[in-house]
């Protein structure tokens, strides 16, 4: 393994998954105003991606289509890195 990537300049602060959902608005609310999340962005309009946080997690919401199978969906996650420029050579 790189000894690059051990280097505390470079650091995993986070992660955050990307859900699939038919109404990035509705969830955004729902989370926001239920669960005590605090929205960080919506893009669209309608929208088409949203982004909310509390604490530590943040989840991003994207548009699925009428045609969404959740079965062949094969998920996703951001990482979130403090240092990111060290790992560019």
């Amino acid at each position: 393994m790189s000894t690059l990537l051990k280097t505390p300049a470079t650091c995993l602060i986070g992660s955050g998954p990307v859900f699939p959902v038919r109404d990035v608005a509705a969830s955004v609310a729902y989370y926001c105003d239920s669960l005590g999340f605090d929205l960080d962005f919506v893009m669209g309009e309608p929208p088409t991606h949203g982004s909310v946080t509390r604490g530590g997690v943040r989840i991003q919401f994207t548009r699925s289509t009428d045609s969404f199978i959740p079965k062949d969906y094969p998920g996703w996650t951001y990482l979130f890195v403090e240092g990111i420029d060290a790992l560019h050579f």
